[in-house]
């Protein structure tokens, strides 16, 4: 059977897909990721004090946000990407700004990482709540390539991993569409018509479209909009690499609602 046949069965069942080929994509073999590189690790995570109508109304979710952790462990962005309610998300992000991390590592070389965390808001959460359906994508370098492309440097990388959760209904597909810094754009990966919710994951050529430093933009798009997005930093050296983690960071059991902060380990 083949991953598209596996995926229609399984989507068109109500479950899951582990794979999507396309041939259309340039799909290739998915290969070993993010080799010797060691991820940022939570070491604390800042407070939250959530209004006491919120406390009082049992407010709580879980907030899914990117992040930008540099060198020297330092929140340096913050970007959300899903919550099932979105009042607590400026909640995790202030959190997430007074959070400390250990530096990631490469091959023992210090590096500054992408990657997501999810951030717990509020009290306990509802084992059997049902959140609204969501979309979200991300992408990294597979492994056994150069330790130029492993870095994201320029002129070296011609494969991306792409996961996706898509959420929403797609009765006309969807596509995973690259953005370059001047506009240009390239299909990724075609996504055939199925019922949600679909899970992807797939490593596909790029061929020399991410050649040029800088940062470009990914869009799951579906009719013609984006659903959801993420970043590539291409950069022109080692000094400025910025890597896409492979997997979510670990992130904290409980973030309050008190203001003291909550150590994870």
């Amino acid at each position: 059977m083949t991953p598209l046949r596996a995926l229609l069965r399984a989507a068109a069942a109500g479950a899951l897909a582990g794979l999507l080929g396309c041939a259309s994509s340039g799909a290739a073999v998915v290969a070993p990721a993010c080799a010797g590189l060691t991820p940022p690790a939570l070491v604390v995570i800042g407070g939250v004090a959530l209004p006491e109508s919120y406390v009082a109304a049992h407010l709580a979710a879980d907030v899914l946000e990117e992040v930008v952790v540099g060198r020297d462990g330092a929140v340096t962005g913050i970007r959300l990407v899903a919550t099932s309610i979105p009042t607590l998300a400026p909640f995790a992000e202030a959190a997430l700004q007074h959070s400390t991390f250990t530096p990631a590592t490469i091959e023992g070389n210090p590096v500054a990482v992408r990657g997501w965390i999810k951030v717990p808001i509020g009290g306990i959460l509802k084992t059997n709540r049902r959140d609204p359906p969501f979309d979200d994508v991300r992408a990294f370098v597979p492994g056994g390539g150069s330790r130029e492309a492993t870095w994201q440097l320029a002129g070296s990388v011609d494969r991306l991993t792409l996961v996706a959760h898509v959420g929403s209904a797609v009765p006309q597909g969807a596509a995973i569409v690259a953005v370059a810094p001047g506009g240009a754009e390239q299909t990724l990966l075609s996504i055939p018509a199925a019922p949600a919710p679909l899970e992807i994951r797939e490593t596909v050529k790029t061929g020399r479209f991410f050649a040029t430093a800088g940062d470009y933009r990914l869009e799951l798009r579906a009719g013609g909009k984006p659903l959801a997005a993420a970043t590539v930093t291409i950069a022109a050296g080692f000094e400025s690499a910025i890597i896409n983690a492979c997997e979510p960071l670990v992130g904290p059991e409980k973030t309050g609602p008190g203001k003291t902060p909550a150590r994870t380990r």
